[in-house]
């Protein structure tokens, strides 16, 4: 800056907006004004001429304008000249810079946004008070706006600034898009012997080169960008990049990619060619950061009172499904979601509380917590209550089915949990098979069949002796047979880790199946029925924050097992699915009622 401009800065008095000369004014700014500056000639007839003045004689004045894109000199006479000064500089610098504009599909290059917003800054400290600052200072905030973008690795496709991994599957859809309008134009051009149209067949070859390519460098594009995400704590952006990854991986390059190649169209054979581990790894890399920062475990604010009996779980991100799952599975693919906090019930709902439902629809005839699908004067009596084993007032309510579990949910001014976040107060942020780790049920004191098996064992081999029936052949010269007792296939109470048979010989144990978040039974004893449809490909399109499950189906899903479940129906994966008219339906598995519910609810606003 020259000296006159820098002692005006000082004294904090800004340039009027005629004032501005140029050496006020940076070498990268005076390239875009005039080498002299203009003139403007007022006539007695009220027009203008602007130029720049060549010469004058005493009759005339010679003004070189500019007419289209080309200049030519004009003479006019001073007779008819009623005015006559010099033109604003200032405005001429605002006419170059903001004939600087953003391209509405696709980005500038760097340089060029950081030119612009040099001289941007450079026109609104020289003249802040001109009529045009206002719209220069808009146009630089676009312009940083922009550049930002840029900085953070994004990429502007079509219009749209997208993330990296978000940029690359646009384009590449741009280029399958160009080649299904190619398949529907030229009938054959998929058969690389059609030589019908050679310029058709060369641009075809092309684009599936594109789209190939943008498939083939999407692994490392994630690979390298994660580092530096994860670096800043900027786990919303790892979350999402690594989410469309491996969304856009299994919904469009399986499909697309199984078809222009060797196997036919058949996605689940190209998968079993492919590495998918690669994409759980990134996962899992996001999830183990985002615990490392110590992020997700925020407790309740002081302002929450949480009822009683139930959980507070925590919002953030988890990691949902089955990591060895397989193309095709219902559990596939494992996949982040974030969760905002909710709450949920400690327990099983029991019979008794269970009971008082069904005596208020009877005594009143209270549909108005009825889903607006269920049939008109529902009976809401478990199938459980007609077996004595399973009907005690502590055992959980089971053999409902999801018009029961939804009605008696909204009865106590709650609702039934979504699949993500009855699996998120199952498993918390680990990546185990079960509610306790990655113990098998059948080693675990669990209500499951092999549970059962394995607690029995345990029991047995504290029992004294001439306990059961090893003390009727306990006789003299005979070894006692070991004690034997059968644990049967039923319901435990919801508050108890053990059958009572356990406590009847003294059995204990320090092992236990809680989850993170303190919930029991979220592995056997009964099923639970959650809010979702089921759609055995939702995983492959969920959303990342909230999924709310498909929007359409009739088929609902119950998860967690139950005192019949095997140990692969027991993990934390594994869907239970009920479809209209089927006994899963009516809450029953195997045929036994063993599907109940337990509630969640939403925090209170703040």
């Amino acid at each position: 800056m020259k000296v006159r401009l820098m002692i005006l800065m000082m004294l904090g008095l800004p340039l009027a907006a005629g004032a501005l000369n140029r050496e006020d004014l940076s070498e990268e700014a005076r390239e875009l004004v005039p080498t002299e500056e203009l003139a403007i000639l007022t006539l007695r007839d009220g027009s203008e001429v602007r130029g720049r003045v060549l010469r004058e004689d005493d009759d005339h004045v010679f003004i070189e304008v500019q007419r289209g894109q080309s200049r030519i000199t004009r003479a006019i006479r001073k007779a008819v000249i009623a005015d006559r000064e010099q033109g604003d500089l200032a405005n001429q610098f605002a006419t170059a810079i903001l004939r600087r504009e953003l391209n509405p599909r696709a980005s500038l290059s760097r340089p060029q946004y950081e030119s612009s917003i040099r001289l941007f800054e450079e026109f609104l400290q020289v003249a802040p008070d001109h009529a045009r600052a206002a719209e220069v200072r808009t146009r630089l905030e676009e312009f940083r706006q922009e550049l930002g973008y840029l900085r953070r690795g994004f990429e502007k496709v079509e219009g749209d600034w997208l993330p990296p991994v978000q940029a690359a599957a646009r384009k590449y859809r741009m280029a399958q898009e160009r080649i299904e309008r190619l398949e529907e134009r030229f009938r054959g051009i998929r058969n690389p012997d059609w030589k019908e149209n050679p310029q058709a067949r060369e641009y075809y070859d092309r684009m599936v080169v594109i789209r190939r390519d943008s498939a083939r460098n999407l692994p490392m594009m994630v690979t390298n960008i994660l580092p530096e995400l994860l670096e800043r704590e900027d786990f919303d952006s790892a979350a999402a990049e690594v989410q469309a990854f491996s969304r856009f991986w299994i919904t469009e390059v399986l499909q697309n990619e199984a078809a222009a190649s060797l196997f036919g169209s058949d996605a689940a054979r190209l998968f079993e060619a492919m590495d998918f581990r690669l994409i759980i790894d990134r996962k899992e890399q996001v999830l183990r950061r985002y615990v490392e920062a110590g992020k997700g475990d925020d407790p309740p604010s002081d302002s929450l009172t949480i009822p009683e009996g139930m959980a507070f779980v925590p919002a953030g991100f988890f990691l949902m499904g089955r990591l060895d799952g397989r193309y095709g599975m219902d559990t596939f693919p494992a996949h982040l979601v974030d969760l905002d906090a909710f709450l949920i019930d400690k327990r099983e709902v029991t019979n008794a509380e269970y009971r008082e439902f069904v005596n208020h629809v009877r005594a009143t005839g209270d549909s108005s917590m009825q889903h607006s699908d269920a049939p008109p004067l529902k009976d809401h009596t478990p199938a459980g209550w007609g077996v004595p084993a399973l009907a005690g007032d502590n055992q959980p309510v089971v053999g409902i089915d999801w018009f029961d579990a939804y009605a008696y949910a909204a009865w106590r001014g709650k609702r039934l949990p979504t699949e993500a976040e009855w699996e998120k107060a199952a498993r918390g942020m680990t990546t185990h098979a079960y509610p306790w780790g990655d113990r098998a049920p059948s080693q675990t004191p669990v209500n499951t069949e092999g549970g059962r098996r394995w607690l029995q064992a345990q029991i047995e081999a504290v029992m004294p002796v001439d306990e059961g029936r090893g003390g009727l052949f306990g006789g003299r010269g005979q070894p006692a047979e070991p004690p034997s007792l059968n644990l049967p296939a039923r319901t435990w109470a919801v508050d108890a880790q053990l059958p009572p048979e356990a406590g009847l010989h003294g059995y204990t144990t320090d092992l236990h199946a809680r989850s993170p978040y303190g919930l029991l039974h979220m592995a056997g004893n009964a099923a639970a029925w959650g809010a979702d449809r089921y759609d055995p490909r939702y995983y492959g399109r969920s959303p990342l924050r909230n999924p709310p499950g498909p929007s359409e189906g009739n088929r609902r899903v119950f998860r967690g097992g139950a005192y019949v479940s095997n140990d692969e129906q027991a993990a934390l994966w594994y869907r239970g699915v009920a479809a209209p008219n089927t006994p899963e339906w009516k809450g029953l598995i195997g045929g036994r009622p063993a599907v109940g519910l337990r509630c969640a609810k939403d925090l209170p606003p703040r």
